[in-house]
């Protein structure tokens, strides 16, 4: 499905905001041959989103 990405490790996180309240994400971190484009990262995201059956899906790329 997306044969730039080599792996991708996720995680259920939840992140403090400013008002000292707290949101859980599902954080995937992925590495790749190259720099996904936008339109690639947005079909990434919503795949992992309907795959894990989740809403929150943030995406963020290994350097």
């Amino acid at each position: 499905l997306f044969p730039d990405v080599n792996s991708l490790s996720i995680n259920k996180t939840a992140l403090v905001n400013q008002k000292d309240s707290t949101v859980t994400i599902t954080a995937v971190i992925y590495d790749s041959t190259k720099i996904l484009s936008g339109n690639d990262t947005e079909k990434l995201k919503m795949w992992l989103n309907e795959r894990l059956s989740v809403k929150d899906v943030e995406l963020f790329r290994k350097h």
